[in-house]
């Protein structure tokens, strides 16, 4: 419910497997570059799909949602790539919040 540019604005972060180099092109960027991005102290949420992935319609919602902020600095969602292989839920879980660890070792 926070506003861009405030305390308690969050960014969600669409966490996303078998991303091709065509996909980082097109916006979808690996998770630990983003997460570097980040202003200081930002607030993130992390949205992990289930076991099998995100279904064809969900896959869908997400690309129209994350094309719109393709390019804005500081936009509220992003869809970010762990990578070229196919996780386990737990797995892609583990590596989203991983990520996040390794970039706020504070």
């Amino acid at each position: 419910s926070g506003q861009p540019g405030t305390a308690d604005c969050r960014t969600l972060l669409i966490c996303r497997e078998r991303a091709s180099v065509a996909d980082v092109n097109d916006g979808r960027a690996r998770v630990v570059p983003v997460l570097r991005a980040l202003n200081d102290n930002q607030r993130v949420s992390l949205l992990v799909g289930p076991e099998g992935g995100w279904s064809v319609e969900e896959e869908e919602i997400f690309d129209k949602i994350c094309s719109k902020y393709i390019g804005r600095i500081d936009p509220p969602i992003r869809c970010v790539s762990l990578g070229t292989s196919v996780l386990r839920a737990e797995t892609a879980c583990m590596m989203a919040v991983g990520s996040w660890a390794l970039t706020n070792d504070s």
